[in-house]
């Protein structure tokens, strides 16, 4: 009796493997986009509390002062923006990788599908084999006399 050979077997595990590959990639560039958007959260947050303490102390602010807080939040709105950039990159390259990874998906999933065709006949044509030596082993009794 001959064992089932499915002869994309090797195409399926590679596929299975590249889509193992982007799968792992979607959930690190989840990770690293929750971290970007996190950092400006952290930035809006610490922008909105500088603002506020000028306002609420009502001392006699300097223009020293003045400049550097200026200049410390337009620092702190520029790394912001650099931030927001590298979220939009990071977004982008996450639907791309979402894209390949479905479209892998799609080529496991049709590769499976013939995997299991291919073994519903291979298990159709045992079973006819199977019937058909029953049959000649029924035949061959009642042609020697034994029913």
């Amino acid at each position: 009796m001959q064992k089932f050979n499915f002869k994309l077997q090797k195409l399926l595990d590679y596929k299975k493997t590249l889509l193992d590959e982007q799968v792992s990639k979607i959930s690190v560039l989840n990770k690293e986009i929750s971290d970007c958007q996190k950092k400006i959260d952290d930035i809006n947050e610490r922008i909105a509390t500088l603002s506020k303490v000028i306002f609420e102390k009502n001392k006699v602010v300097t223009g020293d002062f003045l400049f550097i807080h200026k200049r410390y939040i337009n620092d702190l709105k520029s790394l912001m923006d650099n931030l927001i950039r590298q979220k939009g990159l990071l977004e982008k390259n996450l639907q791309q990788v979402k894209d390949k990874a479905i479209s892998l998906q799609k080529e496991f999933k049709i590769i499976s599908t013939l995997k299991e065709k291919k073994f519903v006949e291979y298990k159709q044509q045992l079973d006819y084999q199977q019937q058909t030596i029953l049959d000649d082993l029924v035949v061959s009794r009642k042609f020697l006399g034994g029913a």
